[in-house]
């Protein structure tokens, strides 16, 4: 089975490293405390839906994917504590959402990070949307996958 990759590290990858912002910069304009930022990104914070729906409207990305995310880390979690007799089945059996997402392998993580990155860098002024477009290729469908525009799947 894939482990699932926390949505602080995509966060992280693309916005505070990929584009080169510094925590307090993206922070402040999540409109969130530089400490929470830095435990999201370090995996000890999660994903609420009210979080989600601040990282959409800062990265574009859809607020169910970062749910979505989250949920893949909070199943894997309870299925490691099972594994390790840390709770009973009972116990999570009715807590865990049905409409969990398959998990994402490392590879496709990497292609939705690529393809999320493009369209940060055109978002942020940084590539044009040409030059995104160009570079898609190597990541034929993963845009599409994640509910990015279109034009990120041209190429």
């Amino acid at each position: 089975m894939n482990q699932p990759i926390h949505p602080g590290q995509i966060l992280d990858a693309l916005l505070i490293k990929g584009l080169g912002l510094s925590q307090r910069q993206v922070a402040e304009e999540l409109g969130i405390s530089r400490q929470f930022l830095h435990g999201l990104v370090h995996g000890k914070n999660g994903v609420s839906p009210e979080m989600a729906v601040r990282l959409e409207r800062y990265s574009g990305l859809p607020a169910e994917k970062w749910l979505e995310l989250q949920a893949g880390m909070d199943l894997q979690s309870a299925r490691n504590a099972l594994v390790h007799g840390q709770v009973e089945l009972s116990a999570i059996a009715g807590e865990l959402p049905v409409w969990l997402i398959e998990n994402l392998s490392i590879d496709r993580a990497r292609s939705v990070a690529a393809a999320l990155r493009d369209e940060l860098e055109v978002r942020f002024g940084r590539k044009s949307a040409a030059e995104a477009q160009r570079q898609s290729s190597r990541v034929s469908g993963a845009g599409a996958e994640l509910g990015l525009p279109a034009a990120l799947e041209a190429g």
